[in-house]
């Protein structure tokens, strides 16, 4: 079963879900989880179990994740919380090169995979999406590629491959689709489900099979079941899940009662059997308590704590089935048993333990039930409310007779110290629980605090409770508490208060005719009057006649007393601590007891026994009960490496071994297998550091290293158990080369620049140690200092590449010998550098940018390599913790000064560069009014814009794209082939306001020079050197147009034109349009002022 320290810490919690794993495309699936988690559980399903079990309708829910391979479930692993019960490959490929080249090879990785580790529960989604059909121009039929993914991975089961049509839209046909998809996946999920269930419950029921084994441990079956339990209650089958915790109650009591009566002993009962140290009572404001989880899982758990959590975990699915009433019911029962079940297995607890642990759980019981429901509307809930109220009152009654709370002259100093040590059993470590006001625990301790409280709170259960009995007709017993009532009041001397209560006994005894009961009550209230100062009373003055008076005058100290000591006697133990002839002198002795223990655990000092001659002194259970842990620890290996480990910069590695009870041998290491990018950078010989457990004064020593390729041996000599080592290695990350992400590997995005962002190398070292066969792994991650950026500059022609690398770390870098170049051979374009020749130095956070500019004409597309070489700046080498002092190739000298420079480390980053031509340029210009030299403000100018096309474009690179090619005429009635463009005036910076319509379409000529102008008003606003407004071109493409040739609609070239249906724009990319007069500035006038100014002259 489950056995895996991971499993062991998985917290469970009330949202679990089954769990379905999605490999593929990311983003599809990502755009369709919102909707697919909504309606998955909409409708339910029929649920057909085993061994004859009835159906029934569920509501599937499920917890999509992405795909890794260290979810699926290892080699003897059955747990079912983190099982994946599906596994869905999502893809929309519809282009057969594309399918060929990456998405076959992605399935088949994907289910070799799954094969790998016995999976064979998945699903193959093809998403057709109208959109990116429309944006290619060859695409297969849907049906071809289905039928390809069939032939090649489903073999015989064709139900695997579902193809889901345009599910985004709102049309009938992809409806359809979507719920016949929904219909397969709850197929699929609840078929998978219920054949790993059976196998898990086929599994439990072996394991309960073999209870006889004598290793067999009732809380590693009990964490097995209760795993069932946790499934069903994530199905929501409460009820099941109830099963499977009633079962455990059965079987645990069962056992329970076979070794009180000595029948069959059991060795795991007896780990229950130990002392109880806390009685913190019932804990059920939480659906799980993962404290005393913990403890059982752990096997500490004592019987309080074993009854405990299971009550809490009864009360949570009862809760849920809206049954509150058979809480308080069960409760009652879980109460009484638990008390006789710690009689019967002899749990030694102080005086007093016992009431606290049930009158606290009787208020946390009935506190949880109140906050659920309206307890006053349900008379079922109030029958067995007003027995764990008595039950309640009982064990506070009897607390206040153990710590002298009801005595007229306080408790005394024995009475006081009893009271510290019961409340020192109440501590809670749990800070939620503590603040809460309305905690028992702390209620009790208030109780137990002085006698004024717990007259306070006794009075008050009281009353509560003798309502309940009223309120359910059991006026009886409501009465039989009033009786106990008025003895306190007469212990406090309040006789006042008294009367009404043995009144209203003695009515009841008299109704009843329970003689014996109405004498004894008689002379109470005969009592009673005598104190109120009444002694002409019947009751006092008659006398009373008694016909039982031996029942009356027997001696009240012949009864059995809870504290009455018991004679000693020498009980059975497994093992002994002795000593011999010891020399006992006058006062204060100290004897100490050896003892050889071979197996760790939790040892507890029973009895104490002194022989002297054929003389033995024995004395009873020791209190407060000594114990002492032996443990034996296994060794430990453990790598520190820190959050902040750079590549290509020389790191430490912190290594720590703890021996623990294994001592090493001269020539026992550890063999570590390293990456063949990592390199070690130490020598044959590196100091440890040795430290004991004793803080003891060791030595350091010296390990040797053999270094072969990938495989680095560490020598120790002789070390002593539980003693740690350590030292350090010092590594060298050779940096990897860096790309664009391959998301964003589109023309637009490449123009407009790509990041790297948070690049990071992981490298996993194997290490293998004498005392365990199994490796341990070690996973470095190594961040990469630099972020890189591209940008294409145009300036007419010309083209520049431009790489911005930015410094990502807290370090200063000096950056030397930046290359760019082709990664194609055979090319006539050339790249001249315009960097200077001197170093960089790059500062934290900071960049630095590199520039070349492109001679000839560029193939589209044509990869690029950047490379700069870098090194640590000198002023900062000595200021990172995690950095070693020296480099892959630096030397020390025997004064501590370097004898060679460190070797630079290169960084590389590969890009990819698309259409670099430049199609249009645009011109604009600013001419002032008719008559004026200059432009003024609050005039309108001319604004003449000039666009020209700089080259041929190619029509099927703009036909297959956004924008289509239109035809006009141009004079002389020949038809050419145009491309429309759309043209907007703008200006941001709010100095010019443009007049009149400032867009429009343009139909240009596909033939290389050709210009059209526009000519526009824009009006100044403000005075000065204003920049000209904004000019930007968009390829347009209309809903009407064909690729048709042009008839009577056609536009002439160079014409602009409007169109009532809604455009569809397509941006050019940078570099593509270059506007000649970006900078240009035109000098404005400011207007004249022609106001008037009155001066007045003394």
């Amino acid at each position: 079963m489950s056995t895996g320290a991971e499993e062991r810490q998985l917290v469970y919690t009330m949202e679990n879900k089954p769990i379905v794993t999605c490999a593929g495309d990311s983003s599809l699936f990502s755009s369709l989880q919102p909707t697919l988690v909504q309606q998955l559980p909409k409708e339910s399903v029929e649920w057909r179990r085993s061994y004859g079990r009835p159906p029934k309708m569920i509501n599937l829910e499920a917890n999509f994740i992405s795909f890794k391979e260290e979810l699926l479930p290892k080699e003897g692993s059955k747990a079912l919380l983190t099982f994946p019960f599906l596994h869905i490959f999502w893809t929309d490929c519809y282009d057969s090169e594309m399918y060929k080249t990456s998405t076959k090879e992605e399935i088949s990785r994907w289910q070799n995979a799954l094969r790998g580790r016995g999976s064979s529960d998945w699903l193959i989604v093809l998403v057709e999406v109208e959109s990116r059909r429309k944006s290619k121009p060859i695409v297969l039929p849907r049906m071809a590629i289905v039928d390809k993914i069939r032939n090649d991975f489903c073999n015989k089961q064709n139900d695997r491959v579902v193809v889901l049509n345009d599910p985004l839209r709102e049309s009938a046909r992809a409806q359809e689709s979507w719920q016949a998809f929904l219909s397969r996946l709850r197929l699929l999920l609840l078929a998978s489900f219920t054949r790993n269930l059976g196998h898990f419950e086929d599994d439990m029921r072996a394991l309960r099979e073999r209870r006889t084994n004598p290793n067999w441990s009732f809380a590693h079956y009990f964490m097995v079941q209760e795993e069932l339990a946790f499934v069903f209650e994530m199905l929501k089958q409460y009820e099941d899940a109830l099963v499977q915790y009633d079962e455990l109650d059965a079987l645990f009591t069962q056992y329970i009662v076979n070794h009180g009566a000595g029948a069959d002993p059991t060795e795991w009962v007896s780990s229950f059997c130990h002392p109880v140290c806390h009685w913190t009572g019932l804990a059920l404001w939480r659906p799980i308590d993962m404290v005393r989880r913990e403890l059982v899982q752990n096997g500490c758990a004592s019987l309080l704590d074993l009854r405990s959590y299971l009550f809490s975990r009864q009360c949570t699915l009862l809760l849920f089935l809206q049954r509150p009433w058979e809480v308080a019911q069960r409760a009652l029962e879980l109460l009484h048993n638990s008390v006789q079940e710690l009689h019967l297995l002899e749990i030694p607890l102080p005086l007093g333990a016992v009431d606290c642990w049930v009158y606290i759980s009787c208020l946390e019981v009935l506190q949880r039930i109140e906050s659920f429901c309206d307890t006053n509307q349900n008379d079922m809930f109030a029958v067995y409310a007003a027995g764990l109220r008595a039950y309640a009152r009982e064990k506070l009654h009897g607390l206040g007779n153990l710590c002298g709370l009801m005595s007229c002259k306080g408790p005394t100093s024995e009475e006081l110290n009893r009271t510290v040590d019961l409340l020192a059993g109440l501590s809670n470590n749990d800070t939620e629980m503590v603040n809460n006001l309305n905690n028992p625990s702390k209620r009790l301790r208030e109780a137990l605090s002085s006698t004024e409280a717990f007259e306070k709170h006794y009075l008050e259960l009281s009353e509560v409770a003798m309502g309940t009995y009223k309120h359910i007709g059991r006026l009886r017993s409501a009465r039989l508490i009033g009786k106990e009532l008025a003895d306190f009041h007469m212990r406090k001397c309040e006789p006042r208060k008294a009367e009404g209560y043995l009144l209203d006994a003695l009515k009841t005894y008299r109704a009843e005719g329970w003689s014996l009961l109405v004498s004894h009550t008689r002379r109470q209230l005969a009592a009673c009057q005598s104190q109120l100062g009444n002694p002409d009373s019947p009751l006092t003055t008659s006398g009373v006649t008694y016909r039982n008076a031996h029942l009356f005058l027997r001696r009240q100290d012949s009864s059995s007393s809870p504290g009455r000591t018991r004679e000693p006697v020498l009980e059975d133990t497994t093992r002994t601590s002795a000593v011999c002839n010891v020399l006992l002198r006058p006062g204060n002795n100290t004897v100490s007891l050896p003892t050889l223990v071979r197996e760790p655990g939790l040892f507890t000092l029973r009895q104490l026994c002194l022989q002297i001659g054929p003389l033995q002194l024995l004395s009873l259970r020791l209190q407060p009960v000594p114990q002492y842990t032996v443990y034996s620890q296994e060794p430990q290996l453990d790598v520190i490496s820190g959050d902040d480990l750079l590549a290509g910069v020389p790191q430490e590695l912190q290594v720590q071994l703890l021996t623990g009870h294994r001592a090493l041998q001269e020539g026992e290491g550890l063999h570590l297998s390293l990456p063949e990018s990592l390199l070690l950078l130490d020598s044959v010989k590196i100091p440890a550091h040795v430290e004991s457990d004793s803080n003891d004064d060791i030595p350091d020593i010296e390990l040797s290293l053999e270094l072969s390729p990938r495989l680095l041996r560490v020598r120790f000599p002789a070390i002593s158990g539980y003693r740690s080592v350590r030292f350090s290695l010092h590594v060298l990350c050779q940096p990897p080369t860096a790309t664009p992400p391959a998301d964003d590997l589109d023309y637009h995005s490449i123009q407009d620049g790509i990041e790297l962002k948070g690049l990071v190398v992981e490298h996993r070292v194997s290490i293998d140690s004498p005392w365990s066969i199994y490796s341990t792994l070690v996973t470095l991650a190594f961040h990469v200092p630099f972020r890189v950026q591209h940008t294409v500059l145009t300036a007419g022609h010309r083209k520049f590449v431009q790489v911005c690398v930015r410094n990502t770390c807290s370090l200063h870098f000096i950056l030397s010998r930046p290359s760019l170049g082709f990664s194609m051979e055979g090319e006539d374009t050339t790249l001249e550098s315009l960097n200077p020749a001197t170093t960089t130095c790059v500062c934290a956070g900071k960049n630095a940018w590199f520039l070349w500019e492109i001679n000839g004409q560029v193939p589209s597309p044509v990869p690029c390599c950047f490379t700069v070489a870098f090194q640590l700046g000198s002023t900062t080498e000595q200021k990172r913790p995690g950095t070693a002092k020296g480099g892959p190739n630096e030397q020390m000298s025997d004064d501590g000064e370097e004898e060679k420079p460190p070797r630079h480390c290169l960084f590389n980053y590969d890009f990819m560069l698309v259409q670099l031509a430049t199609l249009y340029s645009v011109q604009a210009a600013v001419m002032p009014p008719l008559g004026q030299e200059m432009c003024q403000m609050g005039l309108l100018c001319s604004l003449e814009v000039s666009i020209t096309r700089l080259c041929k474009d190619d029509p099927r690179q703009e036909g297959s794209g956004s924008p289509t090619s239109d035809c006009g005429e141009i004079p002389g009635g020949a038809t050419v082939q145009c491309s429309q463009l759309l043209y907007k005036v703008v200006d941001n910076s709010s100095n010019w306001a443009v007049c009149g319509r400032s867009s429009g379409l343009v139909a240009m000529p596909l033939t290389e020079r050709a210009t059209h102008k526009l000519h526009l008003e824009v009006l100044p606003l403000f005075a000065g050197y204003l920049p000209l407004p904004d000019v930007h071109l968009s390829k347009y493409l209309s809903e009407s147009e064909t690729d048709e040739p042009c008839g009577e609609s056609g536009r002439t070239p160079g014409v602009e034109s409007f169109s009532t249906t809604t455009p569809r724009l397509s941006q050019f990319d940078p570099g593509e349009v270059y506007n000649v007069s970006r900078a240009t500035q035109v000098l404005v006038l400011p207007s004249p002022d022609t106001s008037l100014v009155d001066i007045t002259v003394p």
